[in-house]
């Protein structure tokens, strides 16, 4: 029973890019929508930030600011995966409730069809 639901998509093909556009861009996702984008472009952004910055700090930097450019690299380093699993969450909850409420519309207009049916045979 267990079934696999695809998002449709609108001239996007099946790539995964495209079903986490129609995802983010649901008018009535809010926050969630913020959570993912902000989530997965930062954690996937903080990994070069923090190469540079790190980079900056042990070839080109004095010596007064490259314990600090040092610290804001680690920091970056860290926030990557919490910033990922972050907006990851937040897809998985899109997703859940985009299937909720596909499943919902679907049995109604099965209903309705069933309705329609009966009412003929009468």
């Amino acid at each position: 029973m267990n079934k696999t639901h695809t998002i449709p998509c609108d001239g996007v093909g099946n790539r995964t890019c495209g079903r986490i556009y129609l995802l983010v861009t649901n008018k009535r996702s809010g926050w969630l929508s913020f959570g993912a984008v902000f989530g997965l472009v930062g954690g996937l952004l903080s990994v070069p930030s923090a190469v540079v910055l790190w980079a900056m700090s042990a070839l080109i930097a004095p010596v007064e600011i490259s314990h600090t450019l040092n610290v804001l690299s680690n920091m970056l380093f860290g926030l990557t995966v919490p910033l990922l699993l972050a907006g990851a969450s937040c897809l998985d909850v899109l997703e859940r409730e985009f299937r909720v409420k596909r499943s919902a519309s679907v049995s109604s207009s099965i209903q309705r069809s069933r309705a329609s049916l009966t009412f003929e045979r009468q």
